[in-house]
């Protein structure tokens, strides 16, 4: 990894290898990042700047007669640890969508808008808004998103309107569980001088 101040670009996050076969439904917005265990490590190893993002998956369609096509909405967020166990979103992307349906195994390829800026020890989430559809989507949409995976631990926290810009929550550990979302991280003189390149 490069240390703070050099120019590099390195891939943090899951390797995106193992097969997207668990979904999660959550009624509220809901935040799930890795914190223990994923290949290209967990939390941001220097302070640089998120230029590109990859996130293997599908929000499932309902297999209901005449239910709506599923929320594909989401964001990517930065995630800054408060040293109590807690995080404080800094940061979110500009709304990004996700298949709605289809081979749960695509990869999907994203760019923020703007500048998504990280310091050395922050988290990147995956940020749902619920989908929920009463009679279609009781328990939001589920978004096949994670892999089983006995090495990893992601955390997990949901609240209506409690993951935007600002907000301090703290995860709930799930074992065994990882979030197929790769981030692509500039240093140095890679990044944008807006972030803080040295």
């Amino acid at each position: 990894m490069p240390a703070p101040g050099h120019a590099g670009v390195v891939r943090i996050g899951s390797n995106l290898r193992r097969p997207a076969t668990l979904s999660e439904a959550r009624g509220p917005d809901a935040a799930f990042w890795n914190v223990a265990g994923a290949a290209r490590g967990n939390a941001v190893p220097s302070d640089g700047q998120i230029t590109k993002l990859k996130l293997k998956g599908i929000a499932v369609r309902s297999k209901r007669r005449g239910a709506p096509r599923p929320r594909t909405e989401f964001h990517f967020q930065v995630l800054h640890p408060n040293g109590d166990g807690s995080v404080s979103v800094s940061l979110s992307t500009n709304p990004m969508h996700l298949p709605a349906g289809g081979n749960p195994n695509h990869v999907s390829s994203y760019r923020p808008r703007g500048y998504l800026c990280v310091k050395r020890g922050d988290y990147v989430d995956f940020n749902d808004e619920g989908g929920f559809v009463p009679g279609y989507y009781p328990n939001g949409v589920p978004y096949k998103v994670s892999a089983s995976n006995p090495r990893v631990v992601t955390n997990v926290f949901s609240e209506d309107n409690g993951t935007n810009i600002g907000a301090i929550f703290t995860g709930s550990a799930r074992q065994g569980e990882e979030l197929l979302l790769q981030a692509v991280l500039a240093t140095g003189r890679n990044a944008s001088p807006v972030c803080g390149r040295r």
